[in-house]
């Protein structure tokens, strides 16, 4: 099944007027050209889940805008979002998801060939600019993501740290999580998939991973950014089964700060 995490993420000063947000950078499974973004690895997409986010503590979003040429007429609209902060000072995240349609996901009659923009606002600091992000969790029409609501059995688990080099801002960076350098339990070499899992960057947005062979789809969900946080809902679901350490995939991030990741956090089920 395609499943795969794109999205939006600008820095700017936007002085408290809604502006189009860029599509992330970088991204190897999606055109973008300007403000647009075309989810061309999905025949027909349609949105799971949509997650906003201001990079800014103290300045969380005020609305958004996700649109294309097909709801043009009635835009996807809404108030409110996360923030860096929120995450940092209470403990979790505030909104984890604006719209969760997991169960019912609904392309809204795109293509892979709809132009998206999404427009953002935020609380205005004057001068400053801040990173407002938009993050979109998509299928295929007529599918939906088989996500672990509550608990699934957990045969492995791992936590890998020692990350090094640092992401390029708003755009996807993606790392080994075998190599060498890294702290991380041994695993046997067997059929696993994943189904749950934890990811920590200070000013983190969202991450995917990305699978050695046999398909597209980059399936992933949202970044912690303090230990203090829940793990987001959106991060359960099973992956495609995989071997742990031959075909374990790469992690991708982004990130509105140049930083590395401080850690991930796997649990695997036998398959």
């Amino acid at each position: 099944m395609p499943f795969s995490i794109v999205g939006f993420g600008e820095s700017q000063d936007r002085s408290g007027v809604p502006t189009a947000i860029a599509p992330f950078g970088n991204d190897q499974i999606s055109d973008v050209s300007g403000d647009e973004l075309r989810i061309s690895s999905i025949p027909n997409p349609a949105i799971a889940y949509l997650y906003t986010k201001s990079s800014a503590a103290g300045y969380p979003v005020n609305d958004w805008k996700l649109s294309a040429p097909e709801i043009a007429a009635v835009p996807l609209t809404g108030t409110g979002g996360d923030s860096v902060g929120s995450d940092t000072y209470f403990g979790t995240q505030i909104s984890p998801v604006q719209v969760d349609t997991r169960a019912f996901p609904s392309g809204y009659g795109m293509t892979n060939s709809s132009p998206l923009t999404a427009t953002m606002e935020e609380d205005d600091e004057a001068g400053v600019a801040h990173t407002c992000s938009m993050v979109l969790g998509v299928v295929n029409q007529g599918e939906e993501i088989a996500y672990t609501d509550g608990y699934a059995r957990v045969d492995y688990y791992n936590r890998i740290t020692g990350f090094s080099g640092n992401v390029t801002v708003n755009s996807w960076t993606s790392y080994s999580c075998t190599d060498s350098s890294l702290t991380f339990n041994s695993l046997p070499d067997e059929l696993v998939r994943i189904v749950g899992a934890r990811v920590e960057m200070p000013n983190g947005t969202c991450f995917r991973w990305i699978f050695p062979t046999g398909t597209s789809s980059r399936p992933g969900g949202l970044i912690s950014n303090s230990n203090l946080s829940k793990t987001p809902v959106v991060n359960n679901f099973p992956t495609r089964p995989f071997r742990a350490i031959t075909e374990h995939p790469l992690i991708e991030v982004v990130s509105s700060t140049a930083e590395t990741v401080t850690s991930v956090e796997i649990a695997y089920q036998r398959v």
